[in-house]
């Protein structure tokens, strides 16, 4: 059982949560084959892989085998570099998106940005989650990360061209429970729990004030 609940740790982890979107998109997008959009839905996949896919795959790997970092429980330095990796992941490739458009591929913003405002919401979750670390505090990274993909998956789902990802919203609300279960069961207080939550939100309200 103890591996069962490993595993979903690692499928659960917030890095991945980039790559779950992108798998939404493609499920929801269309491929427009034999026009002038399709390159560009080549290179972008390819930016979004190779940043949100490869960086983060590569990583585990490295920790898992080296023993670098606990991915599963880690104590509190190992915690800080983690999200430290997540925001050299985010913003490599924020600024690789940004690079793009500069050049000309005004097209990509068009085709992925709900992608970009999702990993930008996820920039402002791990920074928030960095700074309760700097008070000693324990937030659930697992809990931050799935009640961040929640509420997203529900905002861009009330837009008529994301209604498919509506459809993803009660999964995820399933998973975001599963996932504050097992944390409150291995290594979590309740508070940890809601300062996860905490974080997690606060990305949306920032969105909202800003808006």
């Amino acid at each position: 059982m103890e591996k069962i609940f490993k595993t979903i740790d690692i499928i659960t982890h917030p890095i991945f949560l980039p790559l779950y979107w992108f798998l939404i998109e493609l499920s929801c997008k269309k491929w427009y084959v034999g026009t002038e959009f399709f390159n560009i839905y080549l290179e972008y996949y390819a930016i979004a892989i190779t940043g949100l896919v490869l960086l983060p795959l590569a990583f585990i790997s490295i920790a898992h085998l080296f023993k670098l970092v606990d991915v599963i429980n880690p104590q509190r330095s190992e915690r800080i570099i983690l999200l430290f990796v997540m925001i050299l992941v985010y913003g490599t490739f924020l600024i690789s998106t940004f690079l793009h458009v500069r050049s000309g591929n005004v097209l990509i913003s068009e085709f992925l940005g709900s992608l970009v405002m999702l990993v930008s919401h996820a920039f402002v979750a791990v920074s928030v989650l960095i700074l309760m670390e700097s008070f000693k505090l324990r937030p659930s990274i697992h809990v931050a990360g799935w009640v961040l993909f929640t509420y997203f998956l529900i905002i861009n789902g009330t837009k008529s061209q994301w209604e498919c990802t509506l459809w993803y919203a009660p999964l995820s609300i399933v998973i975001a429970g599963l996932v504050a279960s097992l944390r409150l069961r291995q290594v979590h207080r309740p508070m940890d729990i809601g300062l996860g939550i905490l974080a997690g939100l606060v990305p949306l309200v920032t969105w909202l004030v800003v808006k």
